[in-house]
């Protein structure tokens, strides 16, 4: 709800700001909530006729779509990292000798 919040403000800034360096610090603002922001930085894109602002969008973008597919790749990493560390453990417990096995 906060990050909506947040998301809609930044947006805001950015489409009605007579300031261009307020709308600028507002995109690169945007790039810090990943792929949820990439609506409002296409919306913005879409109503501004300045350049500047367009390409700031496009590099916005860029960097949320990044910061997403990097922090999927930490997981994904983590994930695997966690299986082969089970698969290791079962591996170990597999070799172990117990009390059952034993001859009486």
């Amino acid at each position: 709800m906060l990050d909506d919040t947040a998301i809609r403000h930044l947006k805001e800034t950015a489409k009605w700001s007579e300031d261009p360096e307020q709308k600028i610090t507002a995109i690169k603002e945007l790039t810090t909530h990943g792929e949820n922001a990439l609506t409002a930085l296409q919306e913005i894109m879409n109503v501004t006729v300045y350049d500047e602002i367009k390409a700031a969008c496009i590099d916005a973008i860029k960097a949320a779509k990044a910061k997403d597919s990097t922090t999927a790749g930490v997981r994904s990493s983590i994930t695997a990292s966690n299986k082969k560390n089970e698969d290791q453990e079962k591996d170990e417990e597999k070799g172990r000798v117990r009390l059952a096995d034993l001859p009486p």
